[in-house]
């Protein structure tokens, strides 16, 4: 299937704006970020009460908390799969959505759970995106393969060392974290057409779809988009839910490169981006296990965090990876309810 992915991850905190080909969308604690390489039940620092010399907010805490405030309606991330050409018909196949993410208190008062609404952008569409799920590796064992939608999965905002840490936990495990900030926000005027470059690149599935967008279609005064910042606190592995060929499997355990036991043994490796060779990569070792980590990062978008594919020897199989190491840096829009309501206007299905 062909399609344009406007946002290519249903979870931001994992990796950063990175997902899977025509996958869902998602904001979480930065995207979401989980300790996957750490595997910690608490990030480093103070978490939860770290503020200014004052004891007031920092103006990072302050904007992050402004932002997120469900008095202010929150912040809005889009997801969605769009064909490259036509009308998109097929809601059980292609959809549009704006996923709400909020908090209803104050983060200078205590750690804060991030509420998450879904809604459609294209009335023709289903509300309801294919339910993605996420394996990662946490001290060698394998924790996800749940809907991220799940009770059990919670993306939680606090304060620590004078910034904003966004942990995405499993039943109180930390997959992720990451420290987030926001850049000024940026106002949406005029054609929708004639958005920004990063705008546009953005939500390119949309904007790039013939006769997608009403002729004319403008921007609601108030509409405005930030870009959000992100530092990844661990080394994080998101483990894929195939390999060779897609197989299902009993959450949490991801499907294997077959039956093989040995790194060596799945070269060379053909992947979308091409043929890989066994010395396009270098052996480590992190969590205990013995990894083939690739020398040069995946295709990724302009403002994703660098991805490098991985293979991993674990209990006598070979498993499918990506991985970001701790200090990586990400950049990926946000929009407030009138650049929503704007493209939910402004779609001509």
């Amino acid at each position: 299937m062909q399609c344009h992915t406007i946002i290519r991850w249903s979870l931001s905190l994992i990796f950063f704006a990175t997902l899977t080909a025509c996958g869902g969308g998602g904001d979480g604690g930065g995207g979401s970020n989980v300790n996957v390489g750490g595997g910690s039940t608490m990030s480093g620092g103070e978490v939860g009460s770290s503020r200014g010399v004052d004891g007031t907010l920092t103006a990072t805490q302050q904007a992050v908390q402004d932002i997120y405030a469900e008095a202010n309606n929150g912040i809005y991330f889009f997801g969605g799969n769009l064909p490259s050409a036509g009308t998109p018909i097929n809601s059980s196949v292609h959809f549009l959505t704006a996923t709400q993410y909020s908090i209803s208190g104050l983060l200078s008062d205590q750690p804060q759970i991030l509420k998450r609404a879904v809604s459609v952008v294209a009335g023709s569409l289903s509300v309801a995106p294919p339910v993605q799920t996420f394996r990662v590796l946490v001290n060698g064992s394998f924790y996800g393969g749940i809907p991220i939608s799940s009770p059990a999965v919670t993306e939680r905002l606090s304060l620590i060392d004078g910034d904003v840490l966004s942990e995405l936990t499993e039943n109180g495990v930390v997959l992720s974290a990451v420290r987030l900030s926001f850049g000024e926000a940026v106002p949406l005027t005029g054609a929708i057409a004639a958005s920004p470059s990063e705008v546009r690149t953005s939500l390119a599935g949309l904007i790039s779809l013939p006769s997608a967008l009403r002729t004319g279609a403008t921007y609601l005064p108030g509409a405005m988009y930030y870009k959000r910042k992100q530092i990844r606190e661990h080394d994080s592995i998101v483990i894929d839910n195939d390999c060779l060929s897609f197989t299902t499997v009993v959450p949490p355990e991801p499907a294997a490169c077959g039956t093989v036991a040995k790194i060596e043994d799945v070269f060379t490796y053909v992947s979308p981006f091409g043929g890989l060779k066994f010395t396009d990569g270098t052996i480590q070792t992190l969590q205990g296990l013995r990894l083939w980590v690739a020398t040069n990062p995946l295709p990724t978008t302009a403002d994703a965090a660098p991805t490098v594919l991985v293979f991993v020897e674990r209990a006598g199989r070979v498993y499918k990876g990506t991985l970001q190491r701790r200090g990586q840096r990400g950049d990926s829009l946000r929009f407030n309810k009138q650049a929503v309501d704007s493209l939910k206007a402004a779609v001509t299905f």
